[in-house]
Formats: C-alpha cells, sequence, structure tokens
C-alpha cells in the first residue's frame, strides 16, 4: 500500500545563480536565490506539510553564492518573457524571474527526501549565459610536474 505522494507549489520571485545541463541524465539544475524571509517560508511550509527527508537531502543549500533552492527539470516547461531565438540552454546567472516549482517528497530504498521541480518560469530580466571552460580561467595555480619535464617513460624509482 503506498501513501500518496505529498506535492507543494510555490511561486517564487528570484535570480538564477547558477545553471547547468547534465547531458548524462539530460537534466537542467538551476540554483535560485533565496532572499530574506524567503527561506524561513519555504522551510515553513515544508514543515507545515509534513514532508520528511534523511541528512541533506533536502533543496534548501548553503553555496558560494548564498542561500539557494536547488531545482531541476528533465522535462520542456513553459518558458514565458525568454527573447525569440533564445532557448533554456541560454538562461543565464542573473536572470529575474518568477520560478513555478514544486516541492515533492520521496523516497529510495530507506532514504527519504524533499525535492524541488522547476515547472515554468516567467522572465522579468533576461541575462544570456556565458560560456565558460576551465582552460581558460586564470586564477588556477599551475604547479609542474618534474616527470613530465623530463620526458621519462617511468619515474625515477624511490
Amino acid at each position: 500500500m503506498s501513501e500518496e505522494t505529498k506535492n507543494v507549489k510555490l511561486k517564487l520571485s528570484t535570480v538564477i545563480e547558477k545553471h547547468y545541463y547534465s547531458e548524462d541524465d539530460d537534466r537542467h539544475t538551476f540554483l535560485l536565490r533565496l532572499e530574506g524571509k524567503q527561506t524561513d517560508k519555504i522551510e515553513d511550509i515544508i514543515a507545515e506539510s509534513n514532508m520528511s527527508f534523511s541528512g541533506d537531502s533536502y533543496p534548501v543549500k548553503e553555496s558560494d553564492c548564498g542561500v539557494v533552492l536547488k531545482t531541476s527539470t528533465k522535462y520542456v516547461f513553459p518558458i514565458k518573457g525568454l527573447p525569440s531565438g533564445y532557448s533554456i540552454d541560454d538562461i543565464g546567472t542573473g536572470t529575474e524571474l518568477f520560478a513555478y516549482v514544486s516541492l515533492k517528497e520521496g523516497q529510495y530504498g530507506r532514504k527519504k527526501y524533499v525535492s524541488a521541480y522547476i515547472t515554468a518560469m516567467d522572465i522579468r530580466r533576461f541575462v544570456e549565459k556565458e560560456e565558460t571552460t576551465p582552460f581558460e580561467d586564470e586564477e588556477y595555480t599551475t604547479l609542474d610536474n618534474p616527470f613530465l619535464e623530463r620526458g621519462d617513460s617511468q619515474p625515477e624509482s624511490v
């Protein structure tokens, strides 16, 4: 006998802090900035809905950009306000929007979790995603390997 899945719908005024796409599982992930009392309100809604989770299996996260709601989707959903010629892949950091999100409780084995799924977007200010590559990042410190500098085919014996 299965329990009914708990599902809470939110309309969140927010800014995208990060957006990435995984080809492995065909999933877009958006980290949505939470400001002021939004974090407390989401936590209250989860508690009032009696959603339970284990450990950190929870969509509200601390990140290098502050407190965020980690949302994801595998599905095409309505996007209002996206300039013509652009797609979901082009939505970048700093985009301001209303995010329509479903919070769902789930269970995998004995582990319970709460996930956030984005179901629609209403973009108020579009920012195009910048393509980045770690090969052009000047912040990396180079650590040379003497083995490679010598051109040896075998490392020295110790």
